[in-house]
């Protein structure tokens, strides 16, 4: 197990964060203030081999948290009544639940893109009872994936309920299984820049020894703001014999080689081992249509 200080300099996660929070304060500075509006700084972790999927996502403690309690918003997604939940609520003194929205009145009520767009802006934060988390993204729609928002899971039968609340508000989230890239939140443009240092490097840490290999299977580390380019904190160059072992073998099944991303990127293993991933992963995150166009 290396020394995480050793793969990630922490004067590289500074140089990326002061960079990210600069580019959002330039570009936006004048509409967010007034919106009082904050941009979502995320881990993005490349790996070589895929895991498992897993149901549900692993949780990050994280040092400063993303949701302060008393002033974010909370919606939390039941499989019960509303009454029953908001009298366990009180009964096990849990504070901070803003709203208790039952999933028959979340697939009700919020059919049409308008009224899930309400939803998604109305509040910070959606927890949902882990019963009925994998029914939950049916009935969400894309904005919440967007806008880093997707709900996560709680254990409402936990013996400390406040205490599961608090800790699933001051985590976050890494999804493995999806593909080869997980997006981590680990910051905000209305944080102290100090705070999301510390968050970067610690998310770092824990989510590379929740991840099967470890740093062996850690393809590439970026950082990006919802809009800006990703900033590189870690690459690992491909190893040519293990990759060309790979090739073979997914060819006598008679698959291409591919590496599927959010923006759907296929590319040639040649093409992958001879160029740094850094460029590939900057270019990641842009549209499809680019892509298109030029084939």
């Amino acid at each position: 197990h290396m020394a995480e200080v050793e793969v990630i300099e922490k004067s590289q996660v500074d140089k990326a964060v002061r960079a990210l929070v600069a580019y959002v304060q330039k570009t936006k500075g004048k509409e967010m203030s007034l919106l009082n509006e904050n941009e979502v700084l995320s881990l993005q972790i490349a790996v070589k081999k895929i895991p498992q999927a897993s149901v549900k996502p692993k949780r990050i403690p994280l040092p400063y948290t993303l949701h302060v309690p008393g002033e974010a918003g909370i919606c939390l997604i039941t499989k019960d009544k509303k009454e029953k939940v908001k009298a366990l609520l009180k009964e096990r003194s849990v504070d901070g639940v803003t709203k208790v929205l039952p999933i028959e009145k979340l697939r009700r009520e919020f059919k049409s893109f308008e009224a899930r767009i309400r939803l998604v802006d109305m509040y910070d934060l959606f927890l949902t009872d882990d019963r009925i988390y994998h029914r939950v993204p049916q009935y969400i729609g894309k904005k919440f994936y967007l806008r880093k928002k997707r709900p996560h899971p709680v254990n409402l039968r936990a013996k400390d309920l406040a205490k599961e609340i608090s800790r699933a508000r001051d985590a976050t989230y890494l999804y493995l299984g999806r593909g080869p890239c997980s997006a981590v939140p680990v910051g905000h443009t209305g944080m102290p820049s100090d705070h999301i240092i510390h968050n970067v490097r610690h998310a770092v840490s824990v989510a590379v020894r929740k991840i099967p290999r470890g740093w062996k299977n850690i393809q590439s580390i970026h950082l990006k703001t919802t809009s800006s380019i990703a900033l590189p904190l870690f690459n690992s160059l491909p190893e040519e014999p293990k990759l060309l072992g790979e090739i073979t073998r997914t060819e006598d099944k008679g698959e291409t080689v591919t590496m599927e991303t959010e923006g759907n990127v296929d590319m040639a293993a040649e093409e992958y081992s001879s160029r740094d991933s850094s460029l590939l992963l900057s270019v990641e995150t842009k549209s499809k249509r680019s892509r298109k166009s030029k084939e």
